[in-house]
């Protein structure tokens, strides 16, 4: 791979912290590489050591051993106000004064390009007014920031760093304050922005997001780091067996996550409808029960869409019941 085509790489890295006792080393020996227009997703357990590494690569934290390189250059050779040009930054961390405006909050991202005195041209707030709407928070503009909720600050965070316009992007726990549809408003916004040229690099606990979206995993394993494609890292089965327990398994399929279903009765089950059939069968599996279609003495579960109602039926010995809901269905069984 073109080393000119990476836009950050670390070089026989190590990551922790030093005491008068010794250092405690959280990751080491790490090299690894993210190129132009990607979308890196940094997962691993808590403590293991996620936001240490990215306070590293945006120069917070220092290294105890080895380098990192941003566009070939070595992050502690850049002048902070060219290092604040090609680089944006959000914390995990709400850090922020009650008193300012989301649209306070969104210009200090062009404070990097702007004069002495802080003027704001209107080339400025033209990208301001951009970001926020990007966002979604163009609304809110005006709200202090303590007068809206905790994800709408994290939002106003994001559209910092949009204002800021740099190459690389690197966010610790974007979507940690949001509710699921604005997990993946952000998670989408962060996918479409390395496709019109920008580089991001994240850290999530939202495994089945990174898996969706993003191009490279960095997944955290006893102070090493794996590093490759969502699909490469569940094919290898590298995901399953960091996360696999006696009480959750990786769905090899789909790549979701799944509780461990220790199934005790049996049943068969019988649907033409493909969608249906899914949710049928996890509904009843999440009761305890095992599918198995070849045995003629089980209790049948059956489940069709007629016009645009949806029955389930359960067929034991003599007696049919009918049902328009799995709840019910489930509540007789």
């Amino acid at each position: 791979m073109d080393e000119l085509n990476h836009i950050v790489s670390l070089h026989e890295a190590s990551v922790g912290f030093r005491s008068r006792s010794g250092n405690i080393v959280l990751l080491e020996n790490l090299n690894l590489q993210v190129k132009s227009g990607e979308l890196t997703g940094l997962i691993g357990r808590n403590g293991a050591g996620k936001s240490t590494l990215l306070r590293c690569i945006v120069r917070l934290h220092r290294l105890l051993h080895g380098s990192v390189t941003l566009k070939n250059r070595n992050i502690q050779d850049i002048h902070p106000n060219e290092f604040a040009q090609v680089l944006a930054y959000v914390s995990s961390g709400l850090e922020y004064s009650e008193t300012m405006t989301i649209l306070e909050m969104v210009s200090l991202g062009r404070y990097p390009y702007t004069n002495w005195i802080g003027k704001l041209l209107p080339e400025d707030n033209r990208l301001i007014d951009d970001a926020l709407v990007q966002v979604g928070i163009n609304h809110l503009a005006k709200r202090k920031l303590s007068e809206v909720s905790d994800g709408e600050r994290q939002k106003a965070m994001i559209a910092r760093t949009l204002a800021q316009n740099t190459d690389l992007i690197v966010l610790d726990e974007p979507t940690a304050f949001l509710d699921l549809p604005s997990k993946y408003d952000i998670i989408s916004l962060l996918h479409e922005l390395t496709r019109k040229g920008k580089t991001v690099i994240y850290s999530t606990h939202d495994l089945n997001i990174a898996l969706r979206f993003s191009d490279k995993i960095w997944l955290i394993d006893n102070k090493n780091v794996h590093d490759g494609s969502p699909e490469d890292l569940i094919l290898d089965k590298t995901i399953a067996g960091i996360f696999e327990s006696d009480k959750i398994l990786l769905n090899q399929t789909t790549g979701d996550f799944e509780i461990r279903k220790h199934l005790t009765r049996k049943l068969s089950l019988k649907c033409e409808n493909p969608h249906l059939l899914h949710w049928t069968r996890q509904a009843l599996q999440r009761a305890g029960y095992e599918i198995d279609n070849n045995r003629a003495d089980l209790p049948l579960v059956t489940a069709e869409q007629i016009d645009n109602r949806i029955i389930w039926k359960i067929q034991r010995l003599n007696e049919t019941l009918v049902f328009e809901s799995i709840y019910d269905m489930l509540s007789s069984l």
